[in-house]
């Protein structure tokens, strides 16, 4: 075990991560504030054409409990709250920000899917918002993202087989790459 953690250190002083939009920065900084201004968090939300539509897309699906379509970002914070905000736009952002290739979008769309499905179950957890639940699980493959970079054509092959068999393609994983994906999670 000491040798895979050693490895996936190795893995991941050689991966750059993409910064963060200081849209998501700002944001943050105004919602710590003492009495958080709504209009500048919704302009906050609205500043980047693309984080905006990301963050609608997601606002509009079952990750929130509305029922009408939400259609700006006032009408998002005004309708479900600072903290599902916060939550909402940071995985909307995530999203965007850390996918560069087909394969990413691959994984972290099973991510995504199964937030949805996360979101919905977040009603029989308690103290789980809709948003925490997406989020815990979009993130579930984020070391895949990162072994697919070190590793790009094998490891679209052992992503595809942990959909369908996890336990042995993470044995094959192990064997391959001599590292596993839950050790870069960590």
């Amino acid at each position: 075990m000491q040798t895979q953690v050693q490895r996936a250190s190795e893995i991941l002083s050689q991966i750059t991560v993409p910064t963060v939009p200081e849209e998501l920065l700002l944001l943050k900084e105004e919602l710590n504030r003492k009495y958080p201004n709504t209009v500048t968090i919704a302009n906050l939300i609205s500043h980047n054409p693309e984080l905006l539509v990301n963050f609608l897309t997601l606002v509009n699906t079952n990750i929130t409990s509305e029922k009408n379509e939400i259609k700006d970002a006032k009408a998002a914070v005004n309708l479900l709250g600072l903290d599902e905000i916060y939550n909402i736009f940071l995985s909307s952002s995530i999203t965007s920000v850390l996918a560069q290739s087909d394969l990413e979008k691959s994984i972290l769309m099973h991510g995504a899917k199964a937030g949805l499905a996360s979101a919905e179950l977040s009603y029989w957890v308690y103290d789980i918002s809709r948003s925490e639940a997406y989020m815990a699980a979009l993130m579930q493959n984020i070391g895949a993202v990162y072994l697919s970079r070190q590793f790009q054509e094998e490891y679209e092959k052992i992503f595809n087989a942990q959909l369908s068999n996890p336990v042995s393609a993470y044995i094959r994983e192990v064997e391959l790459l001599e590292q596993a994906t839950v050790l870069l999670a960590e």
